[in-house]
């Protein structure tokens, strides 16, 4: 259960720097909103987890498996690994920790 509150922590912080990089290097405001409220949403899922542990990872998991389809569509449309490629990466590699942290718990 740690680890998984531990991996929203760490995916909503990356969420929001990556909105913010994608920003200031880019111009891009569809990555600026999209990484901070994705970002944010993930935080909060680290919140609820604290005194609901499934209903925020849950949450969790939800939001990683919303970024995984936007970013294979996006990968699959530009090919390029950075951003959408890493970002697919690293949300399936959330979404299994989130997935076993809730499978743990059930048991």
């Amino acid at each position: 259960m740690e680890v998984g509150r531990i991996t929203l922590v760490l995916y909503g912080v990356l969420l929001i720097i990556g909105g913010i990089l994608g920003y200031t290097e880019k111009r891009s405001l569809i990555s600026l909103v999209s990484g901070v409220a994705s970002g944010l949403i993930a935080l909060a899922a680290y919140a609820l987890a604290r005194t609901q542990p499934r209903a925020g990872l849950g949450l969790g998991l939800v939001v990683s498996l919303i970024l995984i389809g936007a970013m294979w569509m996006r990968f699959q449309k530009t090919g390029k690994v950075m951003p959408a490629g890493m970002l697919l990466a690293v949300s399936v590699i959330v979404f299994v920790v989130l997935g076993a942290a809730l499978l743990r718990k059930g048991s």
